[in-house]
């Protein structure tokens, strides 16, 4: 997995030990996933111009399945492929083994762990948008579907397209719109009524004319 987390004040969420000072839930922002309101237990709070969210709301909002390990405090979550790793109290994270340094350590905050929102939800391939005029987050995690259709995989729309099929129709493998092109036949398998290229063209009426 190629990783590209950006880094954002506003964006960026804590998790691990206890949250110091200036934390406040009054100003967070309201999250949205996928356009649709995204409400988890814990409201979302802000640290240091950072936005922490409830781990386990966030994972599992991402599709993602998440284990926490009391003993060595270490959060481990996996979605296709992708492995994430972090630990309460450091700011050394893991995707995919590969070290990522966060803004802020992990905190625990009235006894729910909270974790990097920015960090979680790119590592985890979303995307996320920001609107500071109406103060909203906005993620979007589809993975790689489109409309309700297939993008980057062939298929796209609910037809079908570069993989020698389109729109329900059939194109580039030798049939289209459910009749049959290139392959002697049309239009339901038969072109004029009649065979061609086998002595009889035109329909049987050919040659008793």
């Amino acid at each position: 997995m190629k990783l590209n987390i950006q880094k954002s004040g506003l964006l960026t969420v804590a998790l691990g030990a206890s949250l110091a000072g200036t934390a406040s839930a009054q100003n967070a922002p309201r999250l949205v996933l996928n356009g649709q309101p995204f409400r988890t237990q814990v409201a979302p709070i802000t640290q240091d111009n950072r936005v922490l969210v409830p781990l386990r709301d966030i994972f599992e909002g991402l599709g993602a399945r998440v284990n926490y390990n009391d003993r060595n405090r270490t959060i481990t979550a996996r979605r296709q492929g992708t492995v994430v790793r972090m630990e309460l109290g450091s700011r050394r994270a893991e995707v995919n083994g590969q070290v990522v340094r966060l803004d802020v350590p992990a905190t625990t905050v009235y006894g729910s762990t909270m974790v990097p929102l920015r960090f979680v939800s790119e590592a985890l391939g979303a995307r996320v948008n920001y609107n500071p005029t109406r103060n909203v987050i906005r993620i979007n995690d589809r993975d790689g579907n489109l409309n309700d259709g297939r993008m980057n995989d062939g298929r796209m729309n609910d037809g079908r397209m570069n993989d020698g099929r389109m729109n329900d129709g059939r194109m580039n493998d030798g049939r289209m719109n459910d009749g049959r092109m290139n392959d002697g036949r049309m239009n339901d398998g038969r072109m004029n009524d009649g065979r061609m290229n086998d002595g009889r063209m035109n329909g049987d009426n050919f040659g008793n004319r």
